[in-house]
């Protein structure tokens, strides 16, 4: 051992003790120890190291906490495919923060390479935090696009109205935009992960029927509405790659509710428009962040 890392060796036993954080399962249940994170004890010369750990600790709790209330505040919808990639995205984020949390819970600093490792540790937390925690928070809710009502169909029929075309066209436009944003976070955020550019749609397309007809006519011709759509936005999409935009959209769910009332339309009688409609959700990100099959 050179004479160097000798010295900071014997440095680092100085400054700190084997004593390690009791695990906690989150930030609201753990009180900072040291003043420089809100606690109560001074920071020394002897416990600078236990500082930092627990900075380090204290940063993965926030993190997951975060992301928590990323859940918990979203309005997660039936089989929607969205919401649950949303939901999937999270708890995998979460599970590897967790991880993070573990392993600077368990480190015993006592010499340079003890050190050296909660320091990669907290690399690897501003990494992540970089890639993925506040790519999710800045995007997820915002890129969730919802259309409720645009895209309307006369009775009984599946083709869908002028009308309906051009609101495929707006949400296309729309996505184009969020691919657009996407480029500024990378460019801001400057993590190699993102490096192929490759931006992964997906999509949940659910259809609608009024009360007119019977009950199993109406959830085929609501499935009909769906699919309507569905091939109407695949035509719109194709334009975006024509365009240069490296864009995957195989992941295009479409449903039909049949009678159920769509989300915030009340029972106004047997013949009304209201419940003649597609509900698109639409979520587009770099696939580093939504490939996760």
């Amino acid at each position: 051992m050179s004479l160097i890392k000798l010295f900071f060796t014997v440095l680092f036993f100085l400054l700190v003790s084997n004593s390690t954080f009791s695990q906690q399962v989150s930030l609201e249940n753990y009180k900072p120890i040291y003043k420089e994170n809100g606690g109560y004890r001074k920071t020394n010369f002897f416990n600078k190291g236990k500082v930092k750990r627990e900075k380090v600790y204290l940063e993965a709790l926030t993190l997951i906490s975060q992301m928590e209330r990323v859940v918990i505040e979203s309005k997660v919808e039936k089989d929607n495919s969205v919401d649950t990639l949303m939901v999937k995205v999270i708890k995998e984020s979460n599970r590897k923060l967790a991880e993070i949390s573990k392993q600077t819970n368990e480190i015993e600093i006592n010499d340079v390479d003890s050190y050296e490792k909660l320091l990669n540790l907290l690399k690897e937390l501003r990494d992540l935090k970089c890639s993925r925690i506040d790519a999710i928070t800045k995007f997820i809710n915002k890129n969730t696009n919802k259309l409720y009502g645009d895209i309307s169909f006369t009775t009984g029929s599946a083709q869908i109205s002028r009308n309906g075309v051009y609101e495929v066209e707006k949400l296309v436009n729309k996505i184009e935009n969020d691919i657009n944003e996407w480029r500024t976070y990378v460019n801001n955020c400057n993590e190699k992960v993102f490096e192929n550019d490759l931006y992964i749609l997906v999509v949940n397309i659910a259809g609608y029927a009024d009360q007119q007809g019977s009950i199993s006519q109406n959830l085929l011709l609501s499935e009909d509405r769906s699919n309507a759509v569905k091939i109407e936005l695949v035509r719109q999409l194709n334009k975006l790659i024509t365009k240069g935009v490296n864009i995957i959209f195989n992941k295009i769910r479409v449903v039909g509710y049949g009678e159920d009332l769509p989300p915030g339309v009340q029972q106004k009688g047997d013949d009304d428009p209201s419940r003649r409609v597609c509900i698109i959700s639409s979520l587009v990100g770099p696939s580093a962040i939504l490939d996760l099959n």
